[in-house]
């Protein structure tokens, strides 16, 4: 799933700023960048929204292959 396609901007009101893959940090990322098992992603935003977000994707049943701090 591509940053565009997972919607993360609408859900929580803010930005992805960046993204941490394997030690390498991709600051403002490409929309079109596909998220990958493993990825930590920084997201700015509503906090509270944000973490219903990553509440969701720790019970989601496909269980999301990136990881919300």
């Amino acid at each position: 799933m591509s940053i565009r396609n997972s919607d993360i901007r609408n859900k929580t009101h803010g930005l992805i700023v960046g993204i941490e893959r394997n030690g390498n940090r991709m600051l403002n990322p490409d929309p079109a960048t596909v998220f990958e098992k493993g990825d930590i992603v920084w997201i700015s935003g509503d906090s509270q929204l944000i973490k219903s977000l990553q509440e969701l994707a720790e019970t989601s049943e496909e269980r999301a292959p990136v990881q919300l701090i």
